[in-house]
């Protein structure tokens, strides 16, 4: 087989074809050049996502879409992105009153029910440049992944050629890029993939645990077979960024490139070490997880704001200083952690605390890390007649902070306002106990304002955390 750059092309296509991806080459798409947006598939897409939706609110949406790019390419990225994941906000009249209503431009759950396209020598005019992109991958008409391809057997065709192609692409074609999501670089046996902002040491492999039989599967296989399945595709546009579990030890990387880049805020890893898990609490991130491919991997946050209470802000309602007063409860600490995540993962319709979380916690119990003061925590509120468990949190401390993870309360309604109450006797005990903080985490739920949180920005934050652990 003669082995070029079509080839690889071709190649990638029919691995893609394979994912029930469709296919056009750039040559059968009538646009003019200048859109970088398949304009049609756009506007079908937004009909399909959106049925109940008014026409207007539609156009409107697709309009915002369009018209989203601004002379900062950076800027117009990261307000894409939000657009993408949380879907637009536009307004519209009904019965003479204007409305806000949210018009969704991707469905992250029904997988189905995206279109993926890929596109292979898709021409772009701008800025009286004329660029041909290598592999375009689209979903509902936006360019979310740009794949530039060079030969493995020319020598001077390596993938910092690649990677330097897109810099290239990023000063004379920039559109494109308000839109992207995922870059990937690639010599058609290795293949590396990162966000817009990445310098070149921060393009990554995926790994696999699969192997070839009679050797490895070439990286740009598995990048196509496994990362570009389409539910894997759409989570890792959501989350952003893969974490190498170096990344967290590594301060040049720490602070100059993840602490600083607040386009990103989500990570995933396949680190589920104790030490992985307590080294990234204690750099800031808070971590969740997610399920791919039924794999389990962690998302560690490092959110953009964070809530945090200082005790001497603590506001206590007159419904919960009266249930302060009945004493008709008990409260806990560490009593059942295995109650308090059972409650929890009934009470939550959609729930990130799987059982390999559940596990992990379990193991966090009973490690010991050589440098930092690190424990798991259950907060529990239990009815003193029946002794049942009305309501809980877990968390984590770290020296003298206290970092929440989630909780519940039972909906019954003679236990109204009995999980406030479980955040007030918290507040009250890490007061006594000396903490220096609470970290409620993300400030957009208005119970933590009423507790008294004040919301921090990343760069606040860190103010504040990094002296607070650094023991």
């Amino acid at each position: 087989m003669n082995i070029n750059e079509n080839s690889i092309e071709q190649n990638l296509i029919e691995l893609l074809k394979k994912q029930n991806y469709r296919y056009l080459h750039g040559s059968q798409i009538e646009r003019s050049l200048d859109s970088v947006i398949l304009e049609d598939e756009l506007k079908n897409s937004l009909k399909r996502l959106n049925p109940l939706l008014p026409q207007s609110a539609r156009t409107e949406a697709y309009n915002q879409i369009l018209h989203v790019g601004s002379s900062d390419m950076m800027a117009s990225n990261e307000k894409f992105h939000n657009l993408l994941c949380e879907g637009v906000t536009v307004e519209y009249e009904k019965d003479g009153n204007t409305q806000g209503i949210n018009v969704k431009l991707i469905d992250l759950d029904d997988i189905d029910s995206n279109d993926f396209l890929v596109v292979n020598q898709f021409i772009i005019k701008e800025n009286n440049n004329e660029k041909r992109l290598d592999v375009v991958l689209f979903i509902n008409g936006l360019p979310l992944v740009i794949i530039e391809l060079k030969n493995a057997l020319d020598e001077k065709a390596t993938l910092y050629k690649a990677y330097t192609q897109i810099q290239n692409y990023k000063n004379s074609i920039p559109s494109i890029f308000y839109y992207n999501a995922l870059t990937i670089i690639s010599d058609g046996i290795d293949a590396r993939v990162s966000s817009l902002t990445a310098p070149y040491s921060r393009y990554l492999a995926w790994k696999s645990p699969q192997k070839k039989e009679n050797g490895v599967l070439p990286e740009l296989q598995i990048m196509s077979e496994q990362m570009l399945k389409k539910d894997v595709l759409l989570n890792l546009i959501r989350f952003n960024i893969v974490f190498e579990k170096d990344d967290i030890k590594d301060e040049n990387i720490l602070f100059n490139y993840i602490y600083a880049n607040e386009k990103s805020n989500f990570y995933i890893s396949d680190d589920l070490s104790e030490e992985f898990y307590i080294n990234q609490a204690f750099c800031g991130f808070i971590a969740t997880s997610v399920k791919l491919e039924n794999k389990f991997y962690l998302v560690p946050e490092m959110q953009f704001e964070y809530a945090i209470l200082d005790f001497e802000n603590l506001h206590i309602s007159k419904k919960v200083k009266k249930l302060l007063d009945k004493k008709d409860f008990i409260f806990t600490i560490n009593k059942n952690l295995d109650e308090v995540i059972q409650n929890i993962q009934n009470h939550h319709k959609t729930n990130w605390l799987y059982d390999e979380y559940h596990q992990l916690l379990k193991k966090l119990i009973i490690y010991k890390h050589k440098n930092i003061d690190f424990e798991i925590m259950s907060i529990e509120i239990w009815d003193k007649d029946s002794n049942t468990l009305i309501a809980g949190e877990i968390g984590y401390k770290i020296f003298s902070t206290y970092t929440s993870l989630t909780g519940f309360c039972l909906k019954e309604k003679k236990y109204n306002n009995f999980g406030k109450l479980q955040m007030v006797l918290l507040a009250l005990y890490l007061e006594k106990n000396n903490y220096l903080f609470w970290n409620l985490g993300h400030p957009y739920m208005q119970y933590k304002f009423d507790l008294g949180a004040i919301t921090y920005s990343r760069k606040e934050f860190l103010k504040r955390w990094i002296p607070a652990v650094s023991k």
